[in-house]
Formats: structure tokens, C-alpha cells, sequence
């Protein structure tokens, strides 16, 4: 009976330990894989960045659904998708190992050239009049009567001397440089759905989903709403304070942001678009404005857009029909391409194109004029920031510039 016992002991002992035994070659094993797991995942992130590299340099050069093998040792494939995204493209990019991906989406625009102008006037036969403590930082194309300091009285400063330009001057033409067309464009495959259809006041969608269009009628209140998403109103859409936007498009005849209000957004709105005090379109933000009717487009007091702006209107003889004010301490970050009249009372930091320069006190209005106004094209902090329109005759991009992932 013991003799029985102690072979039972020695084999429940010896069960023991091969179960032991392979829970720690198991275990090896799993840690093994494991360790080649995230190796591979370490060497698809390297993938990714060198494509990330690759398309900044050869963006122009990558078609929809491009693929490249950048390290054969490996054979992970790199897909290279790119669409429309408003004013933007999408650019994503996938790194491909028999059944793992790993994705990066990024927002892509033109990066501007170094000789971007502080300032293109049209050439209308007239001086280009400066008064105030205004100051140009920059190249600057302007009629060929060239710069003329006058005083006035309401500008705040009486020595018209305080006024200054500092860089080369050339001769302007007729008409601004030429630029593509600028439109909003909607994806063959999107889901549409009113603003009350949605149970909580957060929105959000990635852009790997289908596109989400929202009917907002009226005012936008207490939302946060980021991604994939377009905002479409058929009257003026107003944002109020308590809404949070993130790279999302609106599409609206008119859009008004009320005092306060932080976010950032694609903005198409033939109309005209108002900021109003202490507002915050933050970086990388896009006004379009293109219509037939009188549009205008308002930077009250302390408020801030991060960009660009494009103005368009059709032709020379509807250029009074639009009306671009930057109000004193309102401040531009980014370019401006404007078929209108400017009254730039505030600073731009970047280029301004645009047809006309106007200024009007209580008394007066005067053609050509800065008055108290700033621009500083390029500066030197902002080199990797600023990003251009497609295709400006002359001043052309063809480098790509990422501007934030998504």
C-alpha cells in the first residue's frame, strides 16, 4: 500500500513540474513573440517616419494609393493615400506587415517659398500712402508711383515720419497674380444627419470614417465637435463661445463667431465671415469667401485667425462689393489673398495680396492708405509655419508642408 502511494506521489509530482515546466517555455515563447512584436511594431514606426520624410519631399510626386518598400531587409509596404479635405488635403500614410498596419493621417498644404512679399497692391496709377506708426517688414509690389508718407489726424501719430517700409520695392501690374480657384467639395460617400439627432454634445468622427454632414440652422451652442465632419447651414451660422471646433469644415452663407470663441476651422461662406472681440480661429484655419454679392469679412478688436484668407470676387468691376477690416489690435497670422478692399488697421504676420487699401475716418475716405496698420512677411520663427495658396502665379510652392496630424 505504500509502495502504491509513493508512485502515486512521484507521478502527481512529476505532473507538477511538466505543467511547470510548460508554463515556462510557453511563457518564454509568448515573451519571445511579444519582444518580436514590438520590434517589428519599432521598425514599421521608422517606416512610417520615412515616409513621412519622403512625401514632404516628394509630395507632388505620390498618386492616390501610391506604394513604396523603403528597407527590403523588412518587405513592410508603404501606401500613400491622399483626398480632399476642404481647402486641404488628407494624407495618410500606412506602414503594412503581412496582417498589421500601422496608420498616420496628416493635414497637408503648400509650404510658402522665402520670397513671399509683405505686401502686393494692384497697380492703379496711384501712390501707395502711408501714415500712422505704420510698418511694412519686407518685400513689397506696389504702383510704380511708389510710397508716399501723409498726415492725418486720426491716425493717432501727427509725424508722418513714424511710418516706415523696410525692404525692396517693385513694380506691381495690373492685377493680382492669378491662384486656382478655391472650392468646397463633398466626398462621393457621406452620412447626413441634423444637429438634434445626436443624443450628447460631443461630435467627434476620425478621417478614416466616412464624412458626417450636420444641419445646424441658427446658432451653435455648448458643442464640442471634432474630425470628419462638415457643418452646413442654409442661413447665417453663429458659433457661440460655449462650442469647441477642431479641423472641421463649415459651409454657410454667412458665419459669425461670437466673442470668446476658441477653436479652429475650415470657413466657406460667400457672405462674409465675423470675428468678433477676443476671438480666437486658431492654427490651421481657412476663410474662403467667393460670391457675386457683396461679402465682408470683420477681425474685430483683439481677435486672432491662424491661416489663410481667400477673398475671391469675379472681376475687377465687383472688387467694391467686398470688404476685408482688420480692426486695431486684431492680428493675422498667415496670408491673405483679397479681391476687395482692405482696411488694415491691425498687424499681419505673413503676406497680403490684394487689390485695394482703404482707410475712412469721420470725415474722409482715402484710397491707398495704411493707417497704423503692421505686416512682417517671413518672419524667421515662422519659416516652417506658414502655408500658401496653390498655384499663385509667380510665387508657386511645390514643397509640401504637413500641418498637423489627425
Amino acid at each position: 500500500m505504500l509502495k502504491a502511494a509513493s508512485l502515486y506521489y512521484s507521478v502527481f509530482f512529476l505532473l507538477i513540474v511538466g505543467v511547470f515546466c510548460y508554463l515556462i517555455l510557453n511563457s518564454y515563447t509568448f515573451f519571445l513573440r511579444m519582444d518580436d512584436y514590438y520590434d517589428m511594431q519599432d521598425r514599421m514606426l521608422l517606416n512610417n517616419q520615412s515616409a513621412v520624410a519622403y512625401a514632404e519631399q516628394y509630395y507632388s510626386d505620390l498618386d492616390n494609393q501610391s506604394e513604396k518598400i523603403f528597407f527590403s531587409d523588412y518587405n513592410i509596404k508603404t501606401r500613400f493615400i491622399k483626398r480632399k479635405w476642404g481647402y486641404f488635403e488628407k494624407l495618410e500614410i500606412n506602414s503594412i506587415f503581412k496582417k498589421d498596419t500601422l496608420s498616420q493621417c496628416f493635414l497637408t498644404g503648400k509650404k510658402q517659398i522665402s520670397n513671399m512679399p509683405a505686401l502686393y497692391l494692384r497697380n492703379n496709377n496711384e501712390n501707395l500712402n502711408l501714415s500712422g506708426n505704420t510698418f511694412i517688414n519686407g518685400d513689397i509690389y506696389i504702383p510704380e508711383l511708389g510710397i508716399k508718407n501723409i498726415e492725418i489726424n486720426s491716425c493717432g501719430v501727427n509725424n508722418f515720419s513714424r511710418s516706415r517700409h523696410n525692404g525692396k520695392i517693385y513694380t506691381s501690374k495690373k492685377n493680382l497674380p492669378r491662384v486656382n480657384e478655391v472650392n468646397l467639395e463633398y466626398s462621393e460617400n457621406w452620412i447626413y444627419s441634423k444637429i438634434e439627432n445626436f443624443k450628447h454634445n460631443e461630435i467627434l468622427n476620425s478621417f478614416r470614417n466616412v464624412t458626417k454632414v450636420v444641419l445646424v440652422e441658427g446658432y451653435l451652442r455648448n458643442y464640442i465637435i471634432k474630425g470628419n465632419i462638415i457643418i452646413k447651414s442654409n442661413d447665417t451660422l453663429h458659433i457661440d463661445s460655449s462650442t469647441y471646433l477642431e479641423d472641421v469644415i463649415l459651409d454657410a452663407p454667412k458665419v459669425v463667431f461670437h466673442s470668446n470663441f476658441r477653436g479652429n476651422a475650415q470657413v466657406f461662406a460667400k457672405n462674409g465671415v465675423v470675428l468678433e472681440n477676443n476671438t480666437k480661429l486658431k492654427y490651421p484655419s481657412i476663410i474662403v469667401s467667393k460670391s457675386d454679392e457683396t461679402s465682408e469679412l470683420i477681425f474685430n478688436n483683439q481677435s486672432s485667425f491662424s491661416g489663410l484668407i481667400y477673398f475671391q470676387t469675379l472681376g475687377l468691376s465687383q472688387v467694391d462689393r467686398n470688404t476685408l477690416i482688420i480692426e486695431e489690435n486684431a492680428t493675422i497670422e498667415g496670408n491673405i489673398y483679397c479681391e476687395g478692399n482692405l482696411f488694415l488697421k491691425g498687424k499681419v504676420l505673413g503676406s497680403v495680396f490684394t487689390s485695394s487699401l482703404q482707410y475712412k475716418n469721420n470725415e474722409f475716405g482715402y484710397e491707398n492708405l495704411i493707417c497704423g496698420g503692421e505686416i512682417f512677411s517671413n518672419p524667421q520663427e515662422k519659416k516652417n509655419f506658414f502655408f500658401q495658396l496653390d498655384y499663385l502665379e509667380n510665387f508657386n510652392s511645390s514643397q509640401a508642408l504637413l500641418l498637423k496630424q489627425i
